[in-house]
This record gives C-alpha cells, structure tokens and sequence, in this order.
C-alpha cells in the first residue's frame, strides 16, 4: 500500500511539473509544433530569430560575389575539407545550420541539408525557403 502511494504521488508531482512547465512557456505545447520544424525547411524570419550557423551552397563564384556574412561556403566539390571547417565551427558553438542555394527552385540546399544530418549528428539542420532571393531582400 505505501508503495502503491508513493507511485501515485510521483506521478502526480510529474503531472504537475509538465503542466506548469506548458503553462510557464518553459516548454513548448507539442500542438503547436511549427510546420518548418516537420519538413525540413526554414523562412528568412524564422531563421533570424535565431543563432544560425549559415551555410552557402552556391557555386564559388557566386559565393565571392557575396554571402550571408558569417557564412561558410560548402558543396558537394569541396565536401571533404568543406565539411570539416562547419564541424569544427559547430564543435566550437553549436546552433541551427541553414543551408541556402540560389532561389526557390534549386534544390541544392534540400539535398545538402539531407546530406548534412546524417554528417552532423545531433545537429538542427534546415534547408533556406527561398534561397539566397529571400535572404537578400
């Protein structure tokens, strides 16, 4: 019987602490699990509000021409050292990694970010709706 009690008070007090947790804002009501979240893909505003790792999956003369500052240019020509360079940037201070190419319709960042999950284990990779055209605007 006391065991049976003190099953149930735990249970009780869990309840209670996920309830205050929801209604505190500390954790986010599952119901309301953003859509970029489920498909892979991320929008200019929501990557701002954000400590984003940007990664630009141009080609490279369009990434000298200009980029997202901060970004690292990486494709599938230069995966093997391009690769290493975003982990050591993400070892050193880990966030969301987006990866962009160069509008709508490339499909570049979609398969890198594919590619880039199963590289960087752990890690939030996103896929940039829009592309660079969103970005610049």
């Amino acid at each position: 019987m006391l065991m049976l009690r003190q099953c149930l008070i735990l249970t009780l007090l869990t309840l209670a602490g996920c309830v205050v947790s929801l209604l505190m804002g500390w954790s986010p009501m599952p119901w309301f699990a953003d859509k970029w979240v489920e498909d892979g893909e991320i929008t200019v505003r929501e990557a701002r509000g954000q400590a984003v790792l940007w990664v630009d999956a141009r080609a490279e003369a369009e990434y000298a021409v200009g980029h997202e500052p901060g970004a690292l240019h990486l494709t599938d020509a230069n995966w093997d050292s391009g690769i290493m360079e975003l982990m050591l940037e993400w070892l050193d201070e880990p966030r969301v990694i987006v990866v962009y190419c160069g509008d709508a319709g490339c499909g570049t960042s979609e398969r890198l970010a594919l590619r880039l999950r199963s590289a960087v284990t752990g890690a939030e990779v996103y896929a940039l709706k829009g592309g660079w055209e969103a970005l610049r605007k």
